[in-house]
């Protein structure tokens, strides 16, 4: 078979991140790297946008052509949808958005919100699903047409907050549009993936685990998510989110800027600009924003601003970190906050104790991770290393291209990573707690050894509370039997307190007379199932399933 034939056969699988603002699509590089690629009009961000035109034969557009719409068509272009998914009309995400949206939201008839456009002299409702679903065929007609075949699947990534409705959406959407949905992963975890994860997952030392933050400041608001790596888990610890900061908060604020600067020049008021105008301005204030990360001034202008003058201005770096400075200080005390509600101490990042995943791990490292258009500014990372050491702030990747690119590491691992590399090995717990508010999927494993005597092994898995700490005691005579009393007054030193049963495998026909590791798998697909496997050295293997529950 010639390379082009294995080449063709191989799928092709897309990791999508779906911005409020902007999407980007990853796809592994024949390394088996993420990249992200570029549509059509050679863009690696591709706007969040749908478009209607009222008469014209091409009546709807999505991502940078709708943008382009923005101006001269507002009323029948949508944007920052994203966040409506899965929310009904009554929501305040929703209200507030329909209070900023130029296109006009109303309730549908399942309570629902929809967007009202005009398409080929009909109106139509056009609820944030149906604008998703567009935005997805773009993605995926952008990817096909870089890579020249048939897309076979994606993983797609959502919010750290995003509620169950919002990824049912999400998934219509996706299958509206033809995109097989292989894995749904949360941002952060996407985040940490594409900066450097995957080899962790690949590394089953001690010395990979550690504590990470992601931060990202995108354009409709800020999360923070403080997550665990133990053996290649991410768990979460801690998580934030606050919708008043953002890349939109921080444009408000220079509109503001610019319409008194404008007053000022020509002793005229353009705090009410008309939607066109108010969309120019709005296009000009992001460009000027983009460029005061790398230069320290930045240009502003707009033609026919209002009453048909033109604007034109520059805005300095000292100027633009006096307007945001309340914006970024708000952050860095969000960050610092989400590390403290995580048990982790800015101010000892070096040394950080943390007992709530793997008790036997006295240090850990905290890094901050990058995330969004906006992370990038200089002024956040400043704000950032005024709490954090400098040293583990890290923005090598690009900020807007991360999540992408870890999804589309996740498509790897899902295609090529063995079972065995996902394993977290402890010899100081017998069993690992699988959390509540574990992200799901989930994997993990731990090895212990028999002894020369035994020839078989029982295993109970347990669904509850974990024992409290007198559970488990050691006396001067050594370990002592955890110990519950029946109602009938006996003792049962099988039943662990305030716990149910709900699995249970025996691992016999063992060697004996030499010791053997026995490894237990407890892996935990994305709907809930929960199977075990215990195996030993020699080969033996037995295995349960559960259920969600």
């Amino acid at each position: 078979m010639s390379d082009g034939a294995a080449q063709d056969e191989t799928p092709n699988v897309l990791g999508i991140s779906l911005g409020s603002a902007y999407s980007a699509i990853a796809v592994l590089d024949r390394e088996g790297r993420a990249t992200c690629i570029a549509n059509e009009d050679g863009d690696r961000q591709t706007p969040s946008y749908v478009a209607f035109l009222a008469e014209e034969e091409a009546f709807q557009f999505a991502g940078t052509q709708a943008k382009a719409q923005a101006v001269r068509n507002p009323a029948n272009t949508i944007t920052r949808f994203r966040n409506l998914l899965g929310r009904s009309f009554d929501d305040p995400v929703v209200r507030k958005a329909a209070g900023l949206s130029r296109a006009k939201l109303v309730e549908a008839a399942d309570g629902r919100p929809a967007y009202v456009v005009q398409c080929r002299g009909e109106e139509l409702q056009v609820t944030p699903r149906d604008a998703m679903a567009k935005l997805l065929v773009q993605l995926r007609s952008s990817a096909e047409a870089y890579t020249g075949r048939p897309v076979t699947g994606a993983v797609l990534a959502v919010p750290a907050n995003a509620s169950d409705a919002y990824r049912a959406e999400l998934a219509s959407a996706a299958r509206e549009a033809g995109v097989t949905v292989l894995r749904v992963v949360s941002e952060p975890a996407a985040a940490a993936l594409a900066f450097g994860g995957s080899a962790d997952v690949r590394s089953s030392s001690p010395g990979g685990d550690r504590n990470i933050a992601v931060v990202d400041l995108g354009a409709a608001g800020f999360d923070v998510s403080v997550l665990a790596v133990r053996g290649g888990i991410y768990t979460t610890l801690a998580a934030a989110h606050d919708d008043t900061v953002g890349g939109d908060a921080i444009d408000e604020l220079l509109v503001k800027h610019f319409a008194s600067e404008f007053k000022r020049k020509n002793a005229r008021d353009c705090d009410t600009l008309d939607p066109k105008a108010s969309s120019k301005l709005r296009n000009a204030v992001e460009v000027t924003k983009k460029t005061l990360t790398l230069s320290a001034s930045a240009a502003c202008h707009v033609e026919a601003l209002a009453d048909g003058i033109d604007f034109s201005t520059n805005l300095n770096k000292l100027r633009f970190d006096m307007l945001t400075a309340k914006v970024f200080a708000k952050c860095a005390d969000i960050v610092e906050e989400t590390a403290k509600k995580a048990g982790l101490k800015p101010t000892e990042v070096d040394e950080v104790r943390t007992t709530l995943i793997c008790p036997s791990l006295a240090t850990s490292l905290l890094q901050i991770l990058l995330v969004g258009g906006c992370s990038r500014i200089p002024k956040l990372i400043s704000k950032l290393r005024g709490v954090f050491a400098a040293s583990k702030i890290r923005n090598d990747v690009e900020s807007d291209e991360a999540i992408a690119c870890g999804c589309a590491a996740e498509a790897a691992l899902l295609a090529v990573l063995p079972d065995a590399e996902l394993t977290l090995t402890d010899a100081d717990t017998l069993a690992p707690h699988l959390k509540v508010d574990t992200p799901l999927p989930v994997m993990r494993s731990v090895t212990f050894r028999k002894t020369a005597d035994q020839t078989a092994v029982y295993i109970a898995v347990y669904e509850g509370e974990p024992p409290a700490p007198a559970d488990s005691r050691e006396t001067e005579g050594g370990d002592e039997d955890v110990v519950e009393r029946k109602e009938d007054g006996k003792e049962d030193p099988c039943t662990p307190p305030h716990r149910e049963l709900v699995a249970e495998l025996v691992l016999d026909l063992l060697p004996q007379g030499k010791e053997t590791s026995i490894e237990v798998i407890f892996n935990v697909d994305a709907k809930g199932l929960l199977k075990v496997t215990a195996r030993s050295t020699d080969g033996k293997t037995v295995s349960a399933s559960v259920a969600a529950r």
